[in-house]
């Protein structure tokens, strides 16, 4: 029997985080590539993005190379992407006037992958978030330090690089953690 879900976050309703979300005017607009595989998964953050933030596109796929809608959307704007590499710039404290900032939306590797397949963006400035920035992703592990959640990193660098504090765009991934991580110690519980 399938379980209901909530029809905005697409988490089980018990587990829904949608009282949570608050909606944000973000001045610089996100670009988001997302991986086919994280359409689905239960703990996309990127949903959480898409709900939080007014001023994103989402573009769904793995190669977009060919990809002309969003290569016009490049050409006609200051874009930078945000990635976590050691050789990249780290985000300047509101110097920086990008117009839309592009983050890929996958696990780590998979976005790694996604870097070095889609050439176009070895083209366009390059930005990392500071690695003193704490990530609070319970539900799946970074491999190193500098790496983050997909709604966390688009948080830190909006805080960064628009006058304003994005933080409260964290409570819904926050309780989505502390949701998930109680429902399993109860379902554990349970079977103990």
């Amino acid at each position: 029997m399938p379980r209901n879900t909530c029809q905005e976050c697409m988490r089980p309703l018990n587990l829904c985080y949608c009282h949570k979300v608050q909606s944000f005017q973000n001045k610089i607009n996100i670009i988001l590539l997302q991986h086919p595989l994280e359409i689905d998964h239960p703990f996309n953050t990127g949903r959480i993005c898409e709900l939080s933030f007014t001023n994103i596109t989402t573009f769904k796929g793995e190669d977009f190379n060919e990809d002309s809608s969003l290569h016009k959307l490049i050409e006609n704007n200051k874009v930078a992407l945000l990635f976590h590499r050691p050789e990249f710039s780290v985000i300047a404290e509101k110097g920086d006037d990008y117009s839309h900032l592009i983050v890929i939306d996958a696990n780590w590797k998979k976005a790694k992958k996604m870097y070095f397949l889609n050439t176009f963006l070895h083209d366009l400035p390059k930005v990392s978030l500071p690695l003193n920035l704490s990530s609070k992703y319970i539900v799946r592990k970074a491999p190193k330090e500098g790496h983050y959640s997909t709604i966390e990193s688009i948080v830190y660098a909006l805080n960064i690089l628009e006058e304003g504090d994005y933080s409260k765009a964290l409570d819904a991934f926050e309780y989505m953690n502390e949701s998930q991580t109680k429902f399993l110690y109860k379902q554990k519980s349970v079977k103990e």
